[in-house]
């Protein structure tokens, strides 16, 4: 309510009424978004992690005479099972909270450029070994070449250009795109392909704002994936 003064008094007050219906039914969206949110992680994301760790309890507690190749692989493979659970699961919660508009982005391929040298760049050791290891196993003649640090890994491009970049983006010292920034500055046109762990349609956005990537994969990286990407080029 708002009061209307003439010399002193007040011969009218205002009366605003606002329809909130739609306020209302915004609020009850999110409210439903919220009671998912809260289902998803007090129920469903706590059984596949809570099956994850009592199945690797259950490999550490494997001693030498109960050892049985058959029996670790099941349970390994039980917990492949629960881990794609899990990942669903965290895109489901993602989606809760941002729906990802991304555009369709422009159709980029990679160079043209046969590629024999590549850079793997993620500040966890166990993701390099094992994408060197991936790249061993199907491209045996590729030079690769790993980094837990992106600014090393821009030192050594000074000197020595590899044709093709696996980046992270969320690293210390120098993340991933403070390096396609600094690749942008200086003027060097190597492909990268992301890769990470990121769901985030923001980042994917934001990635493709940088003319050198090409990609945005998501972590695992599988064999399947990544000859899909490279096509003819290695």
């Amino acid at each position: 309510m708002n009061p209307v003064c003439f010399d002193e008094s007040i011969p009218y007050i205002l009366i605003v009424i606002q329809n909130n219906y739609r306020n209302r039914a915004l609020l009850r969206q999110k409210q439903r978004a919220l009671s998912r949110y809260s289902f998803l992680t007090s129920h469903k994301l706590r059984a596949p992690l809570s099956n994850i760790l009592s199945l690797s309890q259950s490999i550490n507690e494997t001693n030498g005479l109960d050892y049985d190749p058959g029996v670790i692989k099941k349970l390994l493979r039980d917990i492949s099972l629960q881990a794609e659970s899990l990942d669903s699961i965290i895109y489901a919660l993602n989606d809760l909270i941002t729906k990802d508009n991304t555009p369709k982005r422009e159709i980029r391929e990679l160079s043209e450029k046969k590629i024999d040298t590549i850079m793997l760049i993620d500040d966890d050791p166990i993701v390099n070994m094992i994408h060197e290891k991936m790249l061993a196993n199907h491209w045996s003649h590729i030079t690769v070449k790993t980094f837990t640090e992106a600014l090393s890994a821009l030192d050594v491009m000074i000197v020595n250009l590899p044709d093709l970049i696996l980046l992270d983006i969320n690293m210390p010292v120098m993340n991933g795109w403070q390096f396609l920034q600094a690749l942008e500055e200086r003027r060097v046109n190597t492909d990268v392909i992301m890769v990470s762990s990121s769901i985030d349609p923001e980042e994917k956005r934001r990635a493709f704002t940088f003319k050198n990537v090409k990609f945005f994969l998501n972590k695992p990286l599988t064999p399947d994936l990544l000859k899909s990407v490279l096509l003819q080029r290695v």
